[in-house]
């Protein structure tokens, strides 16, 4: 229902009757308002308060093609027969006295609807044919074809077709005709059809019995005639004001002028069309987005299921709602027996599972509701404590807690491997030592052992030359001596003094530590 009247109060009032009754009203504050919203809404019945430009608009109402089959009940103040009988030879179908009450207008209301559907019996039933058929899971070119041919029947025109025009405005492209089934996705450029781009201009059909005599059609008759059109008629499909495409009819001449019950059908037709084409839009995008997400949330549980970690998220309650593959493998649990069976808190010593949650609350490097890399033990299910490195957050949605969640790496093999490693590093500093300790020996022994055999030797030497009594020779031998001796106290010094380790080569390939460049100087 539409409600054109400049007093709030009163369309107030209205409003509340026909919503008390289960009517969808449109309020206009004008007449200007009004008729626009009429175009528009296409409603069942309008009530015009008697204002200045009232009776202009009811005639405008009557005068359209579009709205001329509309109800009009005039709403006014007193019982002045002067206004009647001007509101009636404007064309109004009622004339209601305020104040008046809420039955008696909504009486008058479903007395006039009634008499309006009772006028066309035959349209009304194509109509339903066509909402059947338009409610139907046929395909939609081929449900298109079908509600263009029944279309043209009804209307006893040659060709019937739907355009729809693209968003950008200069092409559109035809649907459906109801010639040919095959007739379907054929792109058309706008500037070779003024007849559309009026009717998505002004948003009104566009009826011409002949189109030899349209000025608008002038430049494009050749083409017409071509074709055959000798008439043509276009409806608007309108969503949210906007046009979305046309019904086009086309024949070689109507065979009758296109009446009021014929515009009302079409548009009614088109008005249908729209919204199943909306409905149809809106339900393949819904199940696009459903697909998407299902895409999605797959390749999310691939993901998760494909980490050699462990990912475990729990509700606000602590309930386990996400238990990953490498959960499985770390903590020997199977999903189906953790997912809502089992509290987080089983999954940590005791109370470690309320210090991660403390941690998070106070936050870390990375912020209030994270906690960075940190190392923590967790249980297995036969009670194995296994040491971990653990990653967590808290999950927001709409600044709501939802869930916590955290990664979970296994530190039992590189902790196995860490000890390995500290093994070998300490046998092969053990075997470095022995090594050293080889070539330090084996220099020692070397650089001690010719001084050593000197003194040896000539203390040999000067015991018997102390028996031939030769104190000279004797003399010479401990100046020997001495000297070996010295040099044995040098190597000693040296060894004292090493800082570095430089070797050198030996006897059968092997190597001796080279004190010169091993010590550091006095």
């Amino acid at each position: 229902m539409l409600i054109v009247d400049d007093s709030p109060d009163s369309r107030e009032y209205l409003q509340a009757c026909l919503e008390g009754e289960g009517y969808e009203v449109e309020l206009a504050p004008d007449g200007e308002v009004g008729l626009k919203k009429a175009q528009v809404f296409m409603p069942s019945a309008v009530l015009l308060g008697l204002s200045t430009d009232g009776m202009d608009v009811c005639r405008a109402l009557k005068s359209d093609p579009i709205t001329a089959q509309t109800a009009v009940i005039v709403v006014g103040e007193g019982d002045d027969l002067q206004k009647l009988k001007v509101a009636l030879e404007a064309g109004a179908d009622d004339y209601l006295v305020k104040p008046f009450l809420s039955v008696e207008l909504t009486a008058r209301l479903r007395a006039r609807l009634q008499r309006r559907v009772a006028w066309w019996p035959q349209e009304q039933e194509a109509l339903l044919d066509l909402t059947r058929m338009l409610a139907s899971s046929l395909d939609l070119v081929q449900l298109l074809h079908l509600v263009a041919a029944r279309t043209a029947t009804v209307l006893k025109v040659d060709r019937c077709s739907f355009v729809l025009v693209h968003p950008e405005g200069e092409t559109a492209r035809v649907a459906a005709a109801s010639e040919d089934a095959s007739l379907h996705d054929i792109v058309v450029s706008l500037k070779n059809y003024p007849e559309i781009r009026e009717v998505i201009r002004t948003r009104r059909p566009f009826v011409v019995d002949r189109v030899e005599r349209h000025p608008l059609l002038k430049e494009i008759l050749p083409a017409l005639s071509s074709k055959g059109v000798g008439s043509l008629a276009l409806f608007p499909m309108i969503h949210e004001e906007k046009v979305d495409g046309v019904l086009f009819l086309r024949s070689e001449r109507f065979t009758h002028t296109l009446g009021e019950r014929d515009i009302f059908f079409a548009s009614a037709v088109a008005a249908a069309v729209a919204l199943a084409l909306r409905n149809m839009q809106a339900v393949d995008r819904e199940r696009r987005i459903a697909n998407e997400l299902q895409s999605t949330k797959k390749w999310l549980e691939n993901l998760i299921n494909s980490s050699v970690d462990a990912i475990i998220a729990a509700n606000m309650k602590g309930d386990i709602i996400l238990f990953n593959k490498g959960a499985e493998r770390i903590f020997g649990y199977k999903a189906e027996d953790v997912v809502g069976k089992l509290h987080v808190t089983n999954l940590y010593p005791r109370r470690v599972a309320y210090e991660v949650m403390e941690l998070l609350r106070r936050g870390s490097d990375g912020g209030v509701g994270q906690l960075n890399t940190t190392l923590k033990e967790v249980l297995s299910n036969t009670g194995e404590v296994i040491p971990i490195h653990l990653t967590a957050w808290i999950v927001m949605e709409e600044k709501k807690e939802v869930a916590t969640a955290g990664i979970f790496t296994d530190l039992r093999e590189r902790l196995k491997i860490e000890r390995k490693l500290s093994q070998a590093q300490e046998k092969l500093v053990r075997t470095e030592k022995q090594a050293m300790i080889a070539e330090l020996a084996g220099a020692t022994a070397h650089e001690l052992n010719q001084p050593l055999t000197s003194v040896l030797g000539y203390t040999e030497m000067a015991k018997r030359k102390l028996r031939k009594e030769d104190p000279q020779e004797v003399n010479r031998i401990l100046e020997i001596i001495l000297s070996e001796t010295e040099r044995m106290a040098d190597i000693v010094r040296k060894i004292g003094r090493v800082t570095r380790y430089e070797t050198k080569s030996y006897v059968g390939g092997q190597r001796i530590v080279d004190f010169e460049r091993s010590s550091e100087p006095e």
